[in-house]
């Protein structure tokens, strides 16, 4: 119990009460390795470090089973940010952000192609995916504010959205028998339950709380 609640279960080789929570022990690790990776060195020694991860995703390693499919990911967002790559990527015409769409579509088929090594390749889907998301303007208000409004609550779903589509509620959310309603009642109903969290959260003062830990830890 005291190992799930601190987010440390998946370090020792189980789930926990809800599966989706092996998240928690893979960003402790991450953020404690975090320092020791930023201030050892430049492009260079993250780029070594980069290789290093490949090889890791490549083995079981119990102790490393967290971040075993995610530091490359990590990895890269980390020279993403020190080498400021991501600005000077610039699809300035239709044809190039046509182009990057279709190789995140052949990413996507290619990574369910691939079976025991798919979960390697995520990386490279994220990478083309941020690129694309960062190049294509949303200019529809509408769309603009119901992206924003699903991503202010999309930690908050990910967190709990197992109870709700598996523990929980799997008769009532299987109910349409069709994805795409499927999909869309999964996300109505925690959109909801996120909105309540959101006003309990606001009832006992917990950003109040969290502001108040970030000034003290500065």
């Amino acid at each position: 119990f005291l190992l799930d609640l601190g987010g440390l279960a998946y370090m020792f080789g189980f789930y926990g009460y809800n599966a989706t929570w092996w998240f928690m022990s893979c960003i402790i690790m991450l953020y404690l390795l975090y320092p020791l990776l930023w201030y050892r060195g430049g492009t260079d020694f993250l780029l070594i470090v980069l290789a290093m991860s490949i090889i890791i995703s490549l083995f079981h390693l119990p102790f490393l089973t967290p971040i075993r499919y995610y530091l490359m990911t990590f990895i890269v967002g980390m020279i993403f940010a020190s080498t400021n790559l991501l600005s000077r990527i610039n699809l300035t015409s239709s044809t190039q952000r046509g182009a990057i769409f279709l190789l995140f579509v052949v990413c996507v088929f290619v990574r369910n192609a691939l079976g025991s090594f798919s979960m390697q390749f995520d990386t490279i889907i994220c990478i083309v995916g941020i690129i694309l998301y960062s190049n294509i303007g949303i200019k529809n208000k509408l769309c603009q504010n119901s992206l924003e409004f699903i991503g202010r609550h999309s930690m908050n779903i990910f967190l709990f959205h197992t109870f709700v589509y598996y523990y929980y509620f799997r008769e009532l959310i299987y109910a349409p028998r069709n994805p795409i309603l499927i999909f869309l009642l999964l996300l109505g109903i925690c959109l909801i339950v996120s909105v309540l969290i959101e006003k309990i959260k606001g009832l006992c003062h917990f950003y109040q709380l969290e502001s108040y830990l970030r000034n003290l830890r500065n």
